[in-house]
């Protein structure tokens, strides 16, 4: 039986999505993060996976944090996705969940903002340079809401370079004054 080695998995809690680049250079960028035994590539935040699990539905910008998730995620790494979704649609659109006392309100949650279709949880993923893995793709159906099946969504996504999207859609991810979130360096 082959011996265990120490393992390399640094939680870090309580940043926030849409400062997670920011957040996260004020704890590893520091001399502490040196001193804490902190690997180079872990304090340049060059992270292999990040989760970013029961979140992306919670969140006034869902793309803001994606964007700051593949910020801090190597290219070639991982972004571990679970979220709330409608499942019976493969058309691309976002329902709004509404504030209180509107009408329609498919989750009785004032913490819920949005309900993504499968199609588009992918097209945002790969907007904010991600390959989401089919194969990975999971879904569990939770409640009705109208027309709508609401569940939950899974999936694994791979960061990937600027240079591996479409020419057009990676220069707009440049014009960071229009697209905040992701950093440069890393496309």
């Amino acid at each position: 039986m082959p011996a265990l080695t120490a393992c390399s998995v640094v939680p870090l809690y309580n940043i926030s999505p849409y400062h997670l680049w920011d957040g996260l250079k004020t704890i590893l960028m520091d001399d502490a993060s040196v001193n804490l035994g902190f690997p180079e590539q872990i304090r340049k935040n060059q992270f292999d996976i990040v989760q970013h699990l029961g979140l992306l539905y919670h969140v006034r910008d869902p793309l803001m944090t994606l964007s700051q998730a593949r910020s801090v995620i190597k290219t070639g790494g991982y972004l571990l996705l679970e979220t709330a979704a409608i499942l019976n649609s493969e058309e691309s659109f976002m329902l709004f969940n509404g504030p209180p006392e509107a009408k329609y309100r498919f989750y009785n949650d004032v913490t819920s903002w949005w309900a993504a279709t499968v199609p588009c949880i992918q097209e945002m993923l790969k907007t904010t340079l991600f390959e989401p893995l089919s194969h990975t793709i999971r879904t569990i159906h939770d409640r009705r809401a109208g027309k709508y099946e609401i569940g939950r969504a899974c999936l694994v996504a791979k960061a990937i370079p600027g240079k591996e999207m479409e020419l057009a859609s990676y220069r707009e991810l440049l014009r960071t004054f229009r697209n905040p979130g992701l950093v440069p360096d890393y496309l």
